[in-house]
């Protein structure tokens, strides 16, 4: 907690049926007190554009509600802080489903189910939670393979379906 300004809490819709679930808040989160601002968030954006999906509909929110000490995520004492509040967001909000991005979310919330390389736009259910759990690759990876076009394009389909219940 010594390198963040504010905790970033999530935001959005709170009869969402869709609820985004990021690692932790990067340095613009942390200044705007918000959820996926940054270069990942507007690249979510366009997903979401592209789908027809207005994100005021949807509740975005993190694992860990602190930004992380350069950017290396949380650590398991700072996890473990923070996941009652996930628990609670969800508890609240009470989605239908759940959009994991990236790998750490996706073994929080899945348990060590394989590489996100092997799971991206798969569809899982949990008993616990009662609702479905669909894990994508986080969008500072598409980010980091701009290149990658068939990436971008299944990416782009995953945000849609598993926002829009379609997998």
């Amino acid at each position: 907690h010594k390198t963040r300004s504010q905790t970033v809490f999530g935001n959005g819709n709170l009869d969402a049926k869709a609820m985004i679930v990021g690692r932790d808040p990067g340095e613009k989160e942390d200044h705007a007190g918000f959820c996926f601002v940054g270069n990942s968030g507007q690249r979510l954006n366009m997903a979401l554009k592209k789908a027809g999906i207005r994100r005021d509909s949807l509740y975005i929110t993190n694992l860990n509600k602190c930004k992380s000490v350069n950017n290396k995520g949380p650590t398991e004492i700072e996890r473990q802080a923070c996941e009652k509040w996930l628990i609670r967001e969800i508890e609240l909000v009470k989605p239908e489903r759940l959009i994991l991005l990236g790998n750490e979310v996706c073994r929080f919330l899945l348990g060590e189910v394989g590489a996100i390389t092997r799971i991206s736009g798969k569809k899982y259910f949990d008993i616990n939670l009662k609702l479905y759990l669909f894990p994508i690759f986080h969008p500072s990876y598409i980010l980091r393979k701009s290149n990658d076009l068939e990436l971008q394009d299944k990416f782009d389909l995953h945000i849609k379906n598993a926002i829009l219940g379609e997998i």
